[in-house]
């Protein structure tokens, strides 16, 4: 066995005695009898518990040809095939490893204007603050990221709306943000027909987002200050008058509550009281002006009948 690969079959040894089976296969390069190197692809299973082998088994294949066509691809994917130089692509890759791990502002810069590859760019995104905020401003400057990416990482998203002109293109990244917060930084930076239509976003219709506003472009922008004052006394005169429309609101509940509790004389009461009653005085009227005649006609038999209302 190499001796570089020692180390790696004897972690993957314990690896297989804790897990009892191994879930990735080891490679490792043993020497054949002519004096070649050949590699080998082996995964192990922990038979100890087996009374008949009590052991570790690994089964291993011979993966020498794969590997040679491997290397052979790659070493053409990254040199010219005439000259054996190589060519940009190995470049590329070179430095963008390299940027995972300068220091220097100045250098990451000029890295970054050699590096044309988007599948290069993409993962330095994961290499945290400043190559990732870095790569990001190259992709959205140099780049046309899918609206897909832009989702993912906001930060490309961000930069792409700043300098982005077609305006559907506009409108979709616009309708990725939705915190004040993130609003109000773009409208800082932005200016014209995008500052417009961040402006009427509906996440900023808040007086503290436009209080905000204010406050950050006060002594720098008029025009926005002035925006943001007048949009915030809209707001409060809009509460205002919210709040006094509820306060007449409660007031005709009340109202009409009130009215609800007092019990009106139901429409059959009314009849009778509007056409029994009359009649019954009326009656009363008749039979005592009858009896009133029948008392003077016959005066002499008694007194007249009193009349009873």
């Amino acid at each position: 066995m190499h001796r570089d690969d020692l180390d790696l079959v004897l972690a993957a040894y314990r690896r297989v005695i804790e897990a009892r089976q191994s879930i990735e296969p080891v490679e490792f390069r043993l020497r054949h009898r002519d004096g070649m190197w050949r590699t080998f692809e082996s995964l192990g299973t922990n038979c100890l518990s087996n009374p008949h082998i009590h052991g570790v088994v690994f089964n291993s294949r011979d993966v020498t040809d794969r590997k040679v066509i491997q290397q052979r691809m790659q070493h053409l994917a990254y040199h010219d095939n005439l000259t054996g130089l190589p060519n940009r692509s190995l470049l590329q890759d070179r430095l963008a490893a390299l940027l995972k791990t300068e220091s220097a502002g100045d250098v990451r810069k000029a890295l970054f204007a050699h590096i044309h590859s988007l599948d290069l760019l993409v993962p330095l995104l994961a290499a945290g603050d400043p190559v990732a905020r870095e790569a990001a401003q190259c992709i959205a400057n140099h780049h046309q990221p899918s609206l897909a990416l832009c989702q993912q990482y906001p930060e490309i998203a961000r930069v792409r709306l700043l300098v982005t002109r077609p305006a559907e293109e506009r409108s979709a990244l616009i309708g990725l943000f939705s915190k004040p917060e993130q609003l109000i930084d773009l409208i800082m930076k932005a200016r014209g027909e995008l500052r417009e239509q961040l402006l009427q976003h509906p996440g900023l219709n808040t007086e503290r987002s436009y209080g905000q506003i204010e406050r950050l472009s006060r002594g720098h922008d008029k025009t926005l200050n002035r925006h943001a004052r007048e949009r915030m006394d809209a707001i409060r005169n809009c509460d205002a008058s919210l709040a006094q429309m509820q306060e007449r609101s409660r007031t005709m509940a009340d109202t009409v509550g009130s009215l609800c509790r007092y019990e009106a004389p139901s429409p059959a009461a009314r009849e009778t009281d509007g056409r029994h009653t009359p009649r019954r005085r009326r009656v009363a009227c008749r039979q005592t002006g009858t009896d009133a005649e029948a008392g003077a006609s016959g005066s002499r038999r008694g007194p007249p009948a009193a009349c009873s209302a």
